[in-house]
């Protein structure tokens, strides 16, 4: 997600991916994302953040799971450079 902008997603599970750089399952630019009732497991990444990656923007996570990511920077769930909202 690059540039402003608001996306709800609920419902989703993301697992099993590899990242080459950043962000297992998820990298955010900026903007506002909100992710409900979704699952992040078993996901990674070489950078940072093997589940979420997320530079500047605003992250909400409400009733979701996310775990058994892995990095080989930080953040081996979530890797956020901003205000995180859980």
């Amino acid at each position: 997600m690059g540039g402003w902008a608001e996306i709800e997603i609920a419902g989703l599970t993301l697992t099993g991916s590899d990242a080459s750089s950043a962000g297992g399952a998820i990298t955010i630019g900026d903007g506002k994302l909100t992710l409900k009732n979704c699952s992040i497991t078993g996901n990674a990444a070489v950078g940072s953040g093997g589940g979420i990656h997320a530079d500047v923007g605003q992250l909400t996570i409400e009733n979701s799971e996310i775990s058994e990511n892995k990095s080989n920077l930080g953040g081996g769930r979530i890797w956020a450079h901003f205000a995180l909202a859980v």
